[in-house]
This record gives C-alpha cells, structure tokens and sequence, in this order.
C-alpha cells in the first residue's frame, strides 16, 4: 500500500519537516505538486532523499543549496514522496498510484470530463523518478489509460490529456519512447548500472561528435538528454555543481511547476508544451556562449520567478538555515535523550530483579545489609526493631 509523504517547514513541532498524507486525501485535485519516486520502497531515508532532491531542482532552498531565495514555507506547490510494497515489476505500486491518485482526476461521479478541464486539472501533476522508480509511473500511465479509454476518452484526447503531465526520469534503463507525458529522461552514458543498447550508441555518438550533451527529440512531448558524466550510479551525482545534467533538469522541473501554479490561479489555460522546455535548454544549456556551468545556473537563478511565490531575502534564508540546524540539534538531544530514558528503564528492570531475587533467598538481616553497603540505603528505625525482634525468636 501506498503511503504518501509531504515536505513542510521545519519547526520545534516537526523537526523533520514531513508530514504523513491522510489516506482519503488526494493532494495533486488541491495543488501543483512534484511527486518524487524513488526505486527503494520501504526506506524512509530514500524516500525523504528524494524530496530533497527535487526541492533541489526546483531551485528551493535545501540543506545543500540556498537557490535564488525560494523557500518550502508558503510556496504554491507541494512535494511528495511515497512509500510502497515493492513487487518484481513495481506493478502494485504503479496501479494504486493510478486508482487512488491519478483517475479521480479525470472523472467526475463515474463519467469523463471536458478534455480542456482534464488537460487544466493534469497540470498539478509533475513527477521525477529515478531509476527503477520509473517502473512506478510506466504502470501507472498505463492504467490511467486504460481507464480514460472505458470513460470513453478518444486516443487523441489521452495524447492531448496525458501531455499536461510532466515527467522527468533520471538514471533509468526503462524505455520512455512511448510514455505520453511531457518527458525529459536524462541519462549518464557512462552509467553501466543502467546501461543498454541506447545507451551505448549515444556514447559512442558523442565521442564521434565530440560532444558532452545533447538533448535528442524523440517524440513531440519526449527526449532524452544524454550527457558523459562521472559512471556513479547515485541520484545525488545529478545535482552535483559540475554535472552537465543538473541545470536541464532544473529547466524542467521549474518550468513545469511554474505553468502549474499558473493554471492553478488563472481563469485561461497555458498548456505545457515541450517546445518551450527545449528552447530554454537549447538557449540557456547547449549554446555555444563561453560561460561555466556555475555561471549558468546563477542566471537562470536570477530570471526563475514562480508565480505567486514568495522570494526571500539572504538574511531571511541564513534565518531559516539557521531553525534547520536547530532542528536538527534537536533531533539529536530528542534520541539521546530517548537512548538515556531507554537505558535507565533496563537499569530498573535489572536492579528490581536483582532485588527481589535477594530478598527470596537471604533472610530479613542479611538483605538489608545488602541494600545498606550496595545502595547507601539507611535502615529505618522500624525495620530495625523488626530485625531485633526477630532474633529473640
């Protein structure tokens, strides 16, 4: 079963800055989110990692970045994460994904809606998976399609519907050629945990071109970015300072939650469009212009504005830093604490049964001597005379 996870503030009565999402809620009718899937199903650490990951891509401020001034607090999008019990296709999770989260959107008391009000109402729906995580959203489109198809959604209508959903795969080995969402994988060729024949020539294409990256179409809605990166298989290695891919990924995903909040507020529709996505990488990533990497991504930085969204000053990110790292102090004293409270209890449980054990087999005296030379215990007067009295029998 699918448990859903929300990212909030941290404070003094949420260390951790999550929150555990009521089964009966569905937060992608109320707000933009980025659902973030990870391939590990039961792993808490995973799944808040992931979180992170994707705060990170959409330019919020994380423990590992400040980013242009964005922070978790009062921001018009929410972001997920999800535990699952995991299976050998991830098809239970795929499924309930579609049934719980994803038809509801699409219906209304068992009938279709307007195509215009399913493309505005999919727009909430953004999703990065990393590696087998896009196992999760392959089953899930596929049953959201077999769905809209018995709603009686015509082929292109789903094309259309499915397009407003934003996917980003990052180091998978799954094919996205078919997805219908608007879909970016972004892959590390030098990867061999995820290789494949695609793979493969898309390396050897770039050496022959002399290339490092290249965002390669292959539907109108989907492309690969192929990029020679370190080879380490690990989601963290995507948002690292030097990785071609980090940028395009935040073009993406910050784009994509953009036009959400957008069509959350307006009256209109401003579908996404691929085409915009990809003029932006061309300009701002694969351009010829003399520029670094780190360069690049304080100017799209600077130009990131989201829509209703609060940008806050540099003192107010140090401020909020600051409640992290206090926080987390917290933490710490809360399981040291825990751990003392823990230890103390044996202690109990060990010295009561030490002690009732004396006192089953010595005499009245004897214990009592014990407890005075072990504990510093003092003899009351009445026990005393107990003892007194007991030896004239």
């Amino acid at each position: 079963m699918i448990t859903m996870y929300e990212r909030t503030k941290k404070d003094n009565q949420n260390l951790y800055g999550v929150n555990q999402i009521a089964s009966t809620e569905n937060p992608f009718i109320e707000r933009p989110c980025l659902l973030c899937i990870s391939a590990q199903d039961m792993h808490m650490k995973s799944v808040f990692g992931i979180i992170r990951e994707g705060m990170q891509a959409a330019r919020l401020r994380t423990t590992q970045e400040d980013g242009p001034g964005y922070d978790i607090k009062d921001f018009p999008a929410s972001f997920l994460g999800m535990t699952f019990q995991k299976d050998d296709r991830y098809e239970n999770s795929g499924i309930e994904l579609a049934e719980r989260y994803l038809e509801p959107i699409i219906e209304e008391d068992g009938n279709r809606i307007s195509i215009e009000e399913a493309k505005k109402k999919m727009r909430n729906i953004n999703i990065m998976t990393y590696c087998n995580g896009t196992e999760t959203y392959l089953i899930a489109e596929e049953k959201l399609q077999k769905k809209m198809t018995a709603l009686g959604y015509t082929e292109q209508e789903q094309k259309e519907i499915l397009s407003q959903i934003s996917l980003t795969t990052i180091g998978t080995m799954q094919n996205t050629s078919e997805i219908k969402a608007t879909c970016i994988n972004f892959m590390d060729t030098m990867d061999e945990e995820v290789m494949t024949p695609i793979s493969q020539r898309l390396q050897k294409w770039l050496e022959e071109t002399n290339q490092k990256k290249a965002l390669i179409s292959i539907t109108e809605n989907s492309a690969i970015f192929c990029f020679s990166g370190s080879g380490n298989h690990a989601l963290r290695e995507y948002f690292e300072n030097d990785c071609l891919a980090k940028l395009p990924i935040s073009i993406l995903i910050c784009s994509s939650l953009n036009n959400g909040i957008y069509n959350q507020k307006a009256a209109d529709f401003m579908p996404l469009m691929y085409s915009d996505v990809e003029n932006i990488i061309d300009s701002e990533v694969l351009s010829e212009e003399e520029i670094t990497q780190e360069e690049q991504l304080k100017r799209f930085d600077n130009q990131l504005n989201y829509v209703d969204a609060k940008k806050f000053s540099k003192e107010e990110i140090s401020l909020l830093n600051e409640i992290d790292i206090l926080c987390k102090e917290k933490q710490k004293v809360d399981k040291q604490n825990q751990t003392l409270k823990t230890d103390l209890s044996r202690s109990k449980e060990k010295y009561q049964g030490l002690e009732d054990a004396v006192k089953q087999n010595t005499n009245l005296e004897t214990y009592y001597k014990i407890l005075e030379q072990g504990t510093g215990y003092q003899i009351p007067v009445s026990v005393s005379e107990e003892i007194k009295e007991s030896k004239k029998h």
